[in-house]
C-alpha cells in the first residue's frame, strides 16, 4: 500500500499547481441516452525485456459502445471489441479481420458493469471497459482516494489528481493502481506485476476520452522488469443514432449474439454436428443476405468464419481472456475440471479423462517468457524419470503453436502440449508457469506456481507422494 500511494503521489504536482477548487458533485457522473454510441481507438503493445530476447508486437485496437436503453439508473450496453495486427503501412483502421468480441453488460449509474470483466494480465484484453470506472458515491475531491475490488486479486486503488483539458473538453484525471503483494518484495518462487491505469473522464458524459494503461511483470527474485503492455486509446466519436439506424444496429447484435450461443456447443466436434453446421452457415448467409450491414456486422461474420471451419472439420478453438480466480483451498482434493483441449504437437481433441490411472502434472506456461526453454528441458527429465509413472502434460498458454513446436523440438520434449490458455480460469492460474498436479483419479493435489530454484524440488517431491517410485 506504501509503493501505491508513494506511486500515485509522484504524479500530483501539475494538478497541484492547477488550483485547489472543489469539484463539483456530479459533474462526472454518467450521463447516457438511449441510441448514442461511442467509438475508441488506439493501440495496443506488448514486449519483453529481457537481456536475451527482445520481442514487440503491436495491434491496431478498436471498442464500440452502444445504449441500447438508457434510464437515471443505468443503461443497457453492446460493446465490441475489434483488435488486429498494427500494418506496417500506415496506422488508419481498415477493418475486416482481426480478433473481433461481442457482449452485452448492464451499465449502473455509478460505473459498476455487470458481468464484470477483469483485465488480462497477459496479452491484449478481448472485450474492453475501462473508458468506464466505478466511483465512490457522494461528492469527489482533489486526491480523493477509494478501492475497487476484484475477485481473486488486491484491490485496485484509485486517486483523483486534478482537472485537465483533453481533446478540447474539461475532463477529471485519474490513476488507479494494482500490484500484486510481492511487487515491492519479489519472491524466488513466483514472479510479480503491477498495473497502472490512468484515465481522463469528460464531465459531458462521464465516460473517459482517453485511457492508458500499462502492466508490467517481474520474474521471480528479480525487480528488473521483464515484460510488459501498454494500451492507449482516445475517444473518436460519439453519435445518437435516430430510431431507424439503432434499430439496425439492435438487430444485429442480437443476432450475432443468437448465432454463437448456436455454433458454440457444435465447435468442439465438427464432425458429429456437421448437419448442424451446415443448416446454421445457411441461416447466417441469409441474414447477411436481406439485413443491411451495420459496424456490427464484423460480429457476424466472424461467427460466421468459425462455422464455416468447422464445417470443413477443423476444429475451432474459441476462447477469451476472463477474469482468473485463484484456485481456492477448498477446490484442492476434490475432482479437477474436466476439459476438452486441442493439441498442440498432435492432432485432434484431448479430453483430462484420457489421463487417469496415473498422477497427472500439468504445466501451464508462456512459450514467450525467457525460462520457457529451461523448464521444458526440466519437464523433459522428468518425463524420462517418471514417465512409466506419471503423465506430464504441458499447456501452452499462447496460440503460437509454431514456437511452441520449435521450443519442443530445441528442449527434445517428447511429451504433449495443449492449448491450455482457455483453462487457466478453471485452474485458477493467475501467474506462468503454474504446476498443478492431480492424482490417479484426477483429484487437484499440489500446485506450484512460478519459476526458481525451488521449483524442481519441490515438484518433484509432490510427485513422489503420489507415485510408488524410490
Amino acid at each position: 500500500m506504501i509503493a501505491t500511494l508513494c506511486l500515485l503521489g509522484s504524479v500530483l504536482v501539475p494538478a497541484q499547481t492547477a488550483g485547489t477548487a472543489a469539484l463539483a458533485e456530479d459533474s462526472y457522473r454518467l450521463r447516457m441516452e438511449r441510441g448514442t454510441e461511442w467509438v475508441y481507438r488506439g493501440t495496443f503493445t506488448e514486449q519483453t525485456l529481457g537481456l536475451r530476447v527482445r520481442f514487440q508486437r503491436t495491434y491496431r485496437f478498436e471498442t464500440r459502445i452502444l445504449a441500447v436503453e438508457a434510464s437515471e439508473n443505468g443503461a443497457d450496453l453492446a460493446v465490441m471489441t475489434h483488435l488486429q495486427d498494427k500494418s506496417p503501412r500506415g496506422s488508419t483502421w481498415e477493418g475486416g479481420n482481426g480478433a473481433v468480441r461481442l457482449e452485452r453488460v448492464r451499465l449502473e449509474s455509478h460505473g459498476r458493469v455487470r458481468p464484470s470483466f477483469s483485465v488480462p494480465l497477459e496479452g491484449p484484453p478481448s472485450i474492453e471497459l475501462g473508458m468506464v470506472v466505478e466511483l465512490p458515491r457522494g461528492r469527489l475531491k482533489r486526491l480523493q482516494t477509494w478501492q475497487c475490488r476484484e475477485p481473486g486479486r488486491p484491490p485496485l486503488t484509485w486517486q483523483v489528481i486534478g482537472q485537465e483539458t483533453v481533446l478540447a473538453q474539461p475532463c477529471l484525471k485519474l490513476v488507479g493502481v494494482q500490484q500484486s503483494d510481492d511487487w515491492d518484495q519479489p519472491r524466488a518462487d513466483r514472479g510479480a506485476w503491477r498495473r497502472v491505469e490512468s484515465v481522463w473522464l469528460a464531465s459531458r458524459h462521464g465516460l473517459a476520452v482517453r485511457v492508458e494503461r500499462v502492466i508490467e511483470h517481474r520474474e521471480p527474485a528479480s525487480r528488473e522488469v521483464s515484460r510488459s503492455a501498454t494500451l492507449r486509446y482516445e475517444l473518436e466519436s460519439d453519435l445518437k443514432h435516430p430510431a431507424a439506424l439503432l434499430n439496425d444496429r439492435r438487430v444485429e447484435i442480437a443476432r450475432a449474439l443468437e448465432f454463437r450461443s448456436l455454433a458454440t456447443p457444435l465447435l468442439p466436434q465438427p464432425i458429429r454436428a456437421s448437419r448442424e453446421l451446415a443448416a446454421l452457415l445457411r441461416k447466417i448467409q441469409a441474414f447477411l443476405d436481406s439485413q443491411p450491414p451495420t459496424p456490427y456486422r464484423e460480429a457476424v461474420l466472424s461467427i460466421r468464419n468459425q462455422v464455416e471451419a468447422a464445417s470443413r472439420g477443423e476444429v475451432v478453438v474459441s476462447h477469451y481472456a476472463e477474469p482468473v480466480q485463484p484456485l481456492p483451498l477448498e477446490i484442492k482434493n476434490k475432482p479437477a475440471p474436466d476439459f476438452l483441449a486441442t493439441s498442440i504437437t498432435g492432432t485432434g481433441n484431448v479430453r483430462l479423462s484420457s489421463f487417469k490411472g496415473k498422477p497427472t502434472l500439468l504445466i501451464f506456461y508462456q512459450p514467450r517468457s525467457e525460462t520457457a526453454l529451461e523448464m521444458l528441458r526440466w519437464a523433459q527429465e522428468l518425463q524420462a524419470t517418471l514417465g512409466k509413472f506419471v503423465h506430464i502434460v504441458g499447456m501452452s498458454t499462447s496460440d503460437d503453436s509454431a514456437l511452441v513446436l520449435k521450443q519442443r523440438s530445441a528442449a527434445g520434449a517428447t511429451f504433449p502440449i495443449l492449448h491450455g490458455s482457455g483453462l487457466r480460469a478453471s485452474y485458477g492460474v493467475e501467474v506462468t508457469p503454474t504446476c498443478v498436479l492431480l492424482d490417479a483419479e484426477g483429484h487437484i493435489r499440489h500446485r506450484v506456481m512460478g519459476w526458481g530454484r525451488e521449483t524442481g524440488p519441490e515438484v518433484l517431491a509432490e510427485l513422489r507422494r503420489w507415485v510408488n517410485v524410490r
